[in-house]
């Protein structure tokens, strides 16, 4: 099931605010009147409870830089028009070399810059460049160079390299600083959500049932575990497509 109330509430009035807390508080109280009702209907000894996000929320920036913080938000249109008069001017041309910026993806006009008998990697590296120097953009990268992986071998870097697409991600690929908002429509909710960063990826995975013991894990595990470890509590094949592995924890404590 997908309880999406509180998503609602955080989008709108931002992970802080009362409305957020009270849907927090109306939520906690549904789940537990679901349960009773499922473990009536089961029984407590068939009863498995998955609990997980897909995401986190940042705070509102108007509210972050209110406190002293660097926010902001980022306009895809603005900032589209401004990367094309940067390489009209750096290329000496009279064309719209990107094509669209799909937050976080800006892609070029490959037939206008073959056209126009330009280096693609020029192109490519300059509009990386130019979104550097761009307030609220944290990094820029180009498709060479995450086809090639040619990445700072950090964390941040490997979860832009695992979230890179050939066939859909951009020419070059942008990261906001952090508190900044980045999404195709800058002004439709009060806060967002989409970075790679702590706020938006530290999500809770909650395993509970019969014979399941109370516990709490300190190292990394991530969302991707819960299809194979519901598969081997099940004894049953795990999802062909499962790529991270399962909770050995839970299966310890059964």
């Amino acid at each position: 099931m997908s309880l999406a109330q509180l998503d609602y509430a955080g989008h709108g009035f931002g992970p802080n605010s009362l409305e957020y807390a009270d849907s927090l508080l109306r939520l906690d109280a549904t789940l537990a009147g679901f349960f009773a009702f499922v473990e009536e209907q089961v029984g407590a000894d068939r009863l498995l409870i998955v609990l997980a996000a897909d995401h986190g929320v940042d705070e509102i920036p108007e509210v972050k830089r209110s406190e002293r913080f660097d926010a902001g938000r980022l306009y895809p249109d603005k900032l589209r028009e401004q990367m094309n008069q940067a390489l009209a001017s750096r290329f000496g041309v009279n064309a719209e070399l990107v094509a669209a910026f799909t937050p976080p993806g800006l892609y070029l006009d490959r037939t206008k810059i073959a056209a126009l008998k330009l280096d693609f990697a020029a192109v490519e590296a300059e509009l990386a460049a130019e979104m550097r120097l761009v307030p609220g953009v944290a990094h820029a990268i180009t498709r060479s160079d995450l086809l090639a992986g040619r990445l700072p071998q950090t964390a941040l870097m490997r979860r832009m390299q695992r979230a890179f697409h050939p066939d859909r991600s951009g020419d070059v690929v942008i990261v906001q600083k952090p508190f900044w908002y980045l999404y195709h429509d800058a002004e439709c909710c009060g806060a967002m959500h989409g970075s790679p960063y702590s706020y938006d990826t530290h999500v809770p995975v909650i395993f509970a049932g019969a014979g399941i013991r109370p516990a709490t894990l300190w190292r990394e595990v991530e969302p991707a575990s819960i299809a194979p470890t519901i598969a081997a509590l099940l004894g049953i094949e795990a999802p062909s497509g499962s790529s991270a592995p399962v909770l050995e924890e839970v299966l310890a404590s059964r």
